[in-house]
């Protein structure tokens, strides 16, 4: 898994996840090195985690972070069909977008896992259009490690 030779020190899975997902995901990198961090007393670890933009630069541990979760199409029909649509220009992840970050979110989350599309090409879309609409971090949120 090239994202733990990137440094990756934590793997987890999502609230859609089932047990036998997390525990492939465990069996890939067991024996994997990970890199050590500063202990900093108690068995605290310091680790300065960050998401970025083109301009915005967040760190955790800081301070709460507004993720807006609402790109994603489970359980949301007008979404999905905006995804499915071919000439589309995905203004309904626009407006989604848009509509988060008015409300607070300071990163979006973005999942387009569509029965019977393919999400790579999918995903590149949608984050060139949300590249060019909002000016918070994403969070790509996928069960397709490429």
């Amino acid at each position: 898994l090239s994202f733990v030779h990137m440094g990756v020190n934590i793997v987890g899975s999502c609230c859609g996840s089932i047990p036998e997902h997390t525990k492939a995901i465990k069996e890939r990198i067991k024996g994997k090195k990970v890199k050590k961090r500063k202990d900093v007393g108690q068995g605290f670890r310091l680790a300065k985690a960050r998401i970025t933009s083109r301009t915005e630069t967040i760190e955790f541990g800081k301070e709460f972070i507004p993720i807006g979760e609402n790109i994603n199409p489970t359980g949301r029909k007008k979404l999905k069909a905006s995804l499915k649509s071919t000439g589309s220009g995905f203004e309904e992840v626009k407006d989604m977008a848009l509509k988060q970050v008015e409300l607070g979110a300071r990163v979006l989350d973005v999942n387009v896992g569509v029965l019977g599309m393919n999400e790579i090409e999918l995903m590149s879309k949608v984050i060139s259009v949300l590249e060019n609409t909002v000016t918070v971090p994403l969070l790509i949120d996928s069960s397709n490690e490429e």
